[in-house]
């Protein structure tokens, strides 16, 4: 682009020369004519370089831009990647399905692991995007609400109250793969390699002379 538009640049500036030797070489007898086309022409030119420098000026930013945009990406990913996955498996204690019904006391352990790792000396909790700190906090004031409404820490939790913690702990999951993106298919068409048949077995065959393999 910026090549394309030091060509253009180059013959605007040749016209400019061009136009000012034959104005200034034509006689005085050709009149005012000649010269106002020649102003003209000269004035074209200029506006062709005006125009062309604003447009490569805007496409170079516009370019920057992006490319500054796509590399901010590209680090933030790579720094929030770790403290993604330390949270990712946080959630483990609260699967698609309790091995075992939860107590209150389970609650409340579960609760504390969700804040020593927000408020961790790492600060996984200040990578969050803002869907996945909804995410979270939503998962976190539940685990509040059920403990508060149970009695004894060795009560158990009940299956309605299961299931929600259940589904809002998904839902934190699914935010923390959507930010990375690791749910998206690969842009590369990857080569899968091919089944190797195994050896013959014939009837009869001699193999006591092969040496060993590996």
């Amino acid at each position: 682009m910026r090549f394309h538009g030091s060509i253009k640049t180059g013959y605007e500036w040749a016209r400019i020369r061009a136009s000012w030797s034959a104005s200034r070489s034509s006689p005085v007898s050709s009149g005012n004519k000649k010269d106002m086309a020649a102003w003209i022409t000269i004035i074209s030119a200029l506006a062709g370089i005006l125009a062309g420098g604003v447009v490569t000026y805007a496409t170079s930013r516009s370019q920057l831009r992006i490319e500054a945009e796509h590399a901010y990406d590209r680090a933030l990913r790579d720094m929030r990647l770790p403290h993604y996955q330390q949270l990712f498996h946080l959630t483990k204690s609260m699967p698609r399905e309790f091995p075992e019904t939860p107590r209150r006391s389970d609650l409340l352990d579960f609760r504390k692991q969700f804040h020593d790792w927000y408020f961790s000396e790492q600060a996984g909790g200040m990578f969050l995007s803002q869907a996945a700190r909804d995410a979270y906090f939503t998962l976190q004031n539940e685990l509040q609400s059920v403990a508060g409404r149970m009695s004894a820490d060795s009560e158990l939790v009940g299956p309605d109250d299961s299931a929600s913690l259940r589904t809002k702990a998904s839902a934190l999951r699914h935010q923390l793969t959507t930010d990375l993106g690791t749910a998206e298919r690969p842009r590369a068409n990857w080569i899968i390699p091919r089944s190797i048949a195994p050896p013959s077995r014939q009837v009869g065959a001699i193999t006591s002379n092969l040496p060993p393999q590996g």
